[in-house]
């Protein structure tokens, strides 16, 4: 379900992501995405008693698949946006 949303909205939208190779596609397998996803951290933060967090190594790619996904998704990633 998650691969047919990412590409649904990815047509929906006119955009693509770069596949394995470099060369951008519609159509990237849930495989592929999750792979990408491998390569991000998240950075807590504490001060005092708040905690907050931000997502590291975020490259276009990752920031448009969030961006697609909806706000839930993207609050998880970048909470203060």
């Amino acid at each position: 379900m998650a691969e047919k949303k990412i590409r649904e909205m990815l047509k929906k939208s006119e955009k693509t992501i770069s596949d394995q190779v470099g060369n951008p596609t519609g159509t990237p397998t849930l495989r592929w995405i999750f792979q990408l996803f491998e390569g991000v951290l998240m950075f807590m933060n504490r001060d005092g008693t708040e905690v907050t967090y931000q997502a590291m190594n975020m490259d276009d790619d990752l920031k448009l698949i969030v961006d697609l996904l909806g706000p839930a998704v993207k609050k998880m990633y970048f909470p203060v946006s």
